[in-house]
């Protein structure tokens, strides 16, 4: 049967989902996500951009998969205009 393939929350911005294999190669073979890169201490990080008051800014920090869990994430594609959010409400987890 077909099954979809769930991507870890943690892998999300750091690996392809699309390029690391399925089946008897998972794990052997994994591809970076476009903007992720190894830190110092090699691990992966992946940018984010801050939001204050409702508006982005052009501050970017560069964050570990655990240290996601202090902050709220909005989606990449979450609509934006004129450096706001198009929406009141912002679904994140």
């Amino acid at each position: 049967g077909f099954e979809v393939r769930d991507v870890h929350i943690s892998h999300y911005g750091r690996i392809c989902p699309i390029e690391t294999p399925e089946g008897t190669n998972i794990g052997l073979i994994s591809s970076l996500s476009i903007f992720s890169k190894v830190d110092d201490y090699g691990f992966l990080v992946t940018p984010y951009r801050y939001v204050k008051n409702g508006k982005l800014t052009d501050e970017v920090h560069w964050m570990r998969a655990d240290e996601e869990a202090e902050v709220h994430v909005a989606p990449a594609d979450t609509p934006v205009e004129n450096g706001k959010f198009t929406e009141d409400r912002v679904m994140a987890r």
